[in-house]
C-alpha cells in the first residue's frame, strides 16, 4: 500500500549507511525491504519525500531522528511506504527510517538524510579593481548555501549585454585596453536557486614609465646632494625614500621630481635613494642610487663604508694591519713595521680603473709622511698565481693593497688616495688606523 505528498522536488543521493541492520526476530521469517530510503537534499520550504518497498500486507512505521539528537523518534500517523516532510532549516541534517512489521517478523530500513539548503548569500562580494595593462585583475567571491557553483558574467564599456566569462570563487583576466569600463558580477546557484552579486568596475590604463632615472651624486663634505628623476604616465605622483647605512628602513625623504639632501657630512656617505612613482594603475621603483662624499683631511673617512675619491666609488675593506711580507722582501729596518689594507674602486661613468692611477700616501699624526713601499694588484696577483680564469672581473674593478713602512707602536695618522683619472687629481683622506 503506497501513498503520501507528491512533488518533493528533491534531488536523489546515496544512502547513508545502516545503523540498524535490516532482519527479523529471531525464530520467525525473513522480512525483506526491498527498495530502501534514499537521502534527499531540497530548499527550504519544499517537500522531500522518502519512500520504502516492502512485502504486501507490512506494517510500516516512520522515525527520525533530529539535528543534535541521539534518539529516533516515531513519527506519529507516518504508516505508509512514503513519507513526505516539508523542509525547514531546522530539519537540516535530520535522519529518517522506516520500521516494519510483518506477523512476527521485523526489520529496520537504512537512514535517509535530509539535507536543506538555502538560496546562496554572498558573504564576500567582488570588489573594484584598478589596474595597468598587462597585469592581472582579479574577482573573489564566497558564498553561503552548502554546494554553491559560481558563474562570473561581463558586460564591456557600451555593451548592454553580459556574457558568461568564467567559474568558480575567483575570476583573473589580463587587463588590456578594451576592458577599461567593463563591468563583472558573480552569479551563486545552489538546490534552492539563484543569487547575484553587486556589479563591479573594471579600470584599466598605462602604468607609469621611468625615463630617465637618478644617477649616484658625488659631493665633498658637509654640501647637499641633489637627485632628479623623468617620468612618462597620467596623473604621477613621486615619492623619494632614503636609506641610511646602518638602517634597513626606506623613510620618506620628499615629492615631486626632484629631491634634495642637505649638507651630506662624511657619516652619511653610502646613503641610499630611490622614488616610488605612482598613478592610478600601478607604481613603479626607480634604480637605487645612492650620496658618495668625498672625505678631507679634516673630516676622514672610515673603513667598511663607500666614498667617493674623484669619480670613483670606493670602499676600504677593513683597518689597516700589520702585515708580515715574508723573508723574500726586504725587512722594514730597526725600529720600523709594515701596515696594510685592501682598497677596492669602480669608476662610475664604466671606465676601467687602473692602480697606475691612483696613489696612496700615509701620514703620522705627528705629520711625518711615511713610505708606500709597495702597491699590490690584488686580481693580478690572483691571475699568476691560478691562471686568468681565477678572476672574473667585468665590472672592472680594482682591488689593490697599499703597504707602507711605519715606526713600530705608531698606529695612527691618515692615509690617503689620489686619483688621476679624471680631468683634475682628486684626494681623500681615510683614518684606516
Amino acid at each position: 500500500m503506497s501513498g503520501g505528498v507528491v512533488g518533493a522536488g528533491a534531488a536523489l543521493a546515496a544512502p547513508v549507511p545502516l545503523d540498524v541492520t535490516a532482519g527479523a526476530v529471531a525464530g520467525a521469517s525473513k522480512l525483506k525491504i526491498s527498495s530502501q530510503p534514499r537521502a534527499r537534499t531540497v530548499a527550504a520550504g519544499k517537500t522531500a519525500t522518502f519512500a520504502v518497498k516492502v512485502p504486501r500486507g507490512a506494517k510500516v512505521t516512520w522515525q527520525v531522528r533530529k539535528p543534535g539528537s541521539k534518539k529516533y523518534v516515531t513519527i506519529k500517523g507516518a504508516t505508509r511506504t512514503k513519507l513526505s516532510v516539508r523542509a525547514t532549516t531546522k530539519l537540516d541534517g535530520a535522519l529518517y527510517r522506516a520500521k516494519v512489521a510483518k506477523g512476527k517478523a521485523r526489520a529496520t530500513s537504512s537512514s535517509a538524510r535530509l539535507t536543506v539548503v538555502t538560496k546562496p548569500r554572498f558573504r564576500t562580494s567582488p570588489a573594484a579593481v584598478t589596474t595597468a595593462y598587462g597585469r592581472t585583475a582579479s574577482f573573489t567571491v564566497a558564498a553561503s548555501g552548502g554546494s554553491v557553483a559560481f558563474t562570473w558574467y561581463r558586460k564591456l564599456a557600451g555593451s548592454t549585454k553580459f556574457t558568461k566569462v568564467g567559474t568558480g570563487t575567483k575570476l583573473s583576466i589580463k587587463a588590456t585596453a578594451s576592458l577599461d569600463g567593463a563591468r563583472f558580477r558573480a552569479v551563486a546557484r545552489n538546490a534552492a536557486g539563484s543569487t547575484t552579486s553587486r556589479t563591479v568596475l573594471l579600470r584599466t590604463g598605462s602604468a607609469p614609465r621611468i625615463t630617465t632615472q637618478p644617477r649616484i651624486t658625488v659631493v665633498e663634505e658637509g654640501n647637499d646632494a641633489a637627485f632628479t628623476v623623468a617620468a612618462a604616465g597620467e596623473g604621477l605622483t613621486y615619492t623619494w625614500q632614503t636609506l641610511e647605512v646602518d638602517s634597513l628602513e626606506w623613510r620618506t625623504a620628499g615629492t615631486g621630481t626632484k629631491l634634495t639632501v642637505p649638507a651630506v657630512g662624511v657619516a652619511r656617505s653610502g646613503l641610499s635613494v630611490r622614488v616610488l612613482v605612482a598613478n592610478r594603475y600601478a607604481s613603479v621603483t626607480s634604480e637605487e642610487v645612492g650620496v658618495l662624499v668625498r672625505p678631507t683631511s679634516t673630516a676622514p673617512g672610515v673603513p667598511a663604508v663607500p666614498y667617493a675619491v674623484g669619480n670613483l666609488l670606493s670602499l676600504w675593506l677593513d683597518k689597516a694591519e700589520v702585515v708580515d711580507l715574508g723573508s723574500d722582501y726586504p725587512a722594514p729596518g730597526a725600529g720600523f713595521q709594515y701596515e696594510a689594507a685592501a682598497f677596492m674602486a669602480y669608476d662610475l661613468d664604466e671606465r676601467p680603473v687602473t692602480a697606475s692611477s691612483l696613489t696612496f700616501g700615509h701620514t703620522g699624526a705627528d705629520g711625518t709622511e711615511y713610505e708606500v713601499v709597495e702597491v699590490v694588484d690584488v686580481f693580478e696577483a690572483f691571475s699568476e698565481a691560478f691562471g686568468e680564469d681565477a678572476v672574473d672581473n667585468e665590472a672592472g674593478l680594482v682591488l689593490l693593497m697599499p703597504v707602507v713602512k711605519v715606526p713600530v707602536g705608531a698606529h695612527d695618522g691618515l692615509w690617503s688616495v689620489t686619483s688621476t683619472s679624471g680631468a683634475t687629481p682628486s684626494t681623500a683622506y681615510f683614518d684606516l688606523c
